[in-house]
């Protein structure tokens, strides 16, 4: 986990409660006729990023959410930027902050971005 101040999607700046990635080879296994496996690695790393924003308003988890219907999202992040498909929206609204006053509630959200 990680602090993700510096984090744009669609270059507009949104600060997470928690930023987690994960980066995983990419690889192509072919059988050979004698029966062993040939493992050809096709990329490196490929990142798969999670984020969970905590206690936003209704508008910002609207906002969050259109990302998961859009085909493509450009994450950056360190100053590199990754093309990515959001997968896996989740919100839910906090326990009676509905009865905010002038508020449609308090959310919490969560999303994946997969590095295309």
């Amino acid at each position: 986990m990680l602090g993700a101040d510096y984090i744009k999607i669609n270059n507009i700046s949104y600060t997470p409660s928690t930023f987690k990635y994960k980066s995983d080879p990419v690889e192509n296994v072919l059988r050979s006729e004698a029966g062993t496996d040939l493992v050809n690695v096709v990329r490196l790393r490929k990142y798969t990023f999670e984020l969970t924003w905590e206690g936003i308003t209704y508008e910002l988890m609207s906002e969050l959410e259109a990302y998961c219907y859009t085909r493509l999202v450009t994450l950056e992040w360190k100053g590199t930027e990754y093309s990515c498909r959001a997968r896996e929206g989740n919100s839910t609204m906090i326990d009676h902050s509905w009865r905010y006053k002038n508020s449609d509630g308090l959310w919490n959200f969560s999303m994946s971005l997969i590095e295309v």
